[in-house]
Order: C-alpha cells, then sequence, then structure tokens
C-alpha cells in the first residue's frame, strides 16, 4: 500500500506521509486522511492498475497489502486519531476502489482484515466500495 506514496516526496510535502509521535514520518504509510495524499495516491494507483491490466484477460483481484507492523504503521495526526489501523487502511482502499472500477469495472481489490488473525472484529462504520472485499486470513494449525 504505501508504494503508492513516493518517500522522494517527503522532503517538500511532509503533510502526505504519517505521522507519529507529533512528528511526520516517510517510514510505512501515509496519512489517509489528508485531501492531497489521497490525490496521489489515487494517481498512482491508476498508473498501477492501467499498467498491471494491459493484456489480462483473467479474473482481476488486486492485493495492496499495509506494511509490516500493521498496527503501528498508520498514521497517528489530529483527524487520523479517530480512525483505527483497520479503518484507515479501508479509507485508503475506498479512495483507490474508483480508479480501478474506471478501468475495469470486473475487477477487485482485496481488504485484508488483520484483526481476524487476533479473534478481533472491526468495528468500523466505514463501508467499503462495491468493488473491495475483506479477505480474512486463515488460522493456521501446527502439526
Amino acid at each position: 500500500m504505501s508504494m503508492l506514496l513516493p518517500r522522494r516526496l517527503f522532503f517538500l510535502n511532509r503533510n502526505l506521509f504519517r505521522m507519529e509521535s507529533g512528528k511526520r514520518t516517510p517510514k510505512h504509510h501515509f496519512c489517509p486522511t489528508n485531501p492531497k495524499t489521497i490525490t496521489r495516491i489515487m494517481k498512482q494507483a491508476k498508473r498501477l492498475f492501467r499498467r498491471t491490466l494491459a493484456g489480462v484477460t483473467a479474473p482481476r483481484v488486486f492485493h495492496l497489502l499495509p506494511d509490516q507492523g500493521y498496527e503501528n504503521t498508520w498514521c497517528a495526526c489530529p483527524a487520523c486519531r479517530a480512525f483505527n489501523p483497520a479503518e484507515q487502511n479501508i479509507i485508503a482502499l475506498n479512495s483507490v476502489a474508483p480508479e480501478l472500477s474506471s478501468l475495469d469495472p470486473m475487477a477487485l481489490l482485496s481488504f485484508f482484515d488483520f484483526t481476524a488473525a487476533k479473534d478481533e472484529t472491526v468495528n468500523s462504520e466505514i463501508v467499503p466500495e462495491k468493488n473491495v472485499f475483506i479477505l480474512s486470513p486463515c488460522k493456521m494449525t501446527q502439526f
């Protein structure tokens, strides 16, 4: 997911990136409540989807997964603090979903629900777009 916002933009556009302990950082994700960030990731996503969809006829499912350390890598700015990591992920996916839909109405985006691995539920009022589906992790058993 974080590849949608190039890190080279950090020095001139710090507000696009996530806040941690009161400071902006280019590590991991971006600020999903900043309209300028959303505009940038929409453009990058459209380029990625256009390049990837060229000549593909099989079912198209895109997995824009969050960075490792999912719970501690999302934004903590005043606007984002109202949202948990799963909600911030849905906000980001919902922002790029229309871009994918405009290029291929049959293509889908997956939302990887990390809370399902901990037997928790996402208490969110944010509804995923029509072309975003929840992908819950499988529980692994040791042999």
